[in-house]
């Protein structure tokens, strides 16, 4: 059963860097391996994933600006992650105009050595507007 983690105000601003870092003990505990994980952030729940405005693939290898599994879950220890959000990942998720913020649905699955797929968290995130729009 995944987790409900809302990603509220104040913790999330459309236009900036955010590292998001997960830990799934519920996934060691169960003898598995983590192998690879998604995060997929849609304006709708319903929305197909062609349309995500924001899809992240990560492995046990470092990929720059994307993330990585940083421990898999072997010797029974928790599962980590980390999905590495870059400007113009967040830009995405800008509040239409006029409207402080907006919330969009989100989600990570992870898939063991076995081919099992978990979804370890889903919730909201709710993106705050920039105010200063300048970066150099």
């Amino acid at each position: 059963m995944a987790n409900s983690v809302d990603i509220g105000p104040g913790e999330f601003v459309a236009g900036d860097n955010h590292e998001l870092t997960i830990t799934d003990a519920d996934i060691s505990t169960a003898g598995q391996i983590a192998t690879d994980a998604w995060l997929t952030v849609k304006q709708s729940f319903w929305d197909a994933d062609l349309l995500a405005l924001v899809q992240k693939h990560i492995t046990g290898t470092n990929a720059p600006n994307v993330g990585q599994i940083t421990n898999t879950g072997a010797n029974g220890q928790p599962v980590t992650l980390r999905f590495d959000l870059m400007p113009a990942d967040t830009a995405k998720l800008a509040p239409p105009l006029y409207q402080p913020w907006f919330r969009y649905d989100y989600d990570i699955q992870i898939k063991t050595q076995s081919g099992n797929i978990y979804t370890s968290v889903e919730g909201l995130i709710v993106a705050d507007s920039q105010v200063t729009q300048a970066t150099s």
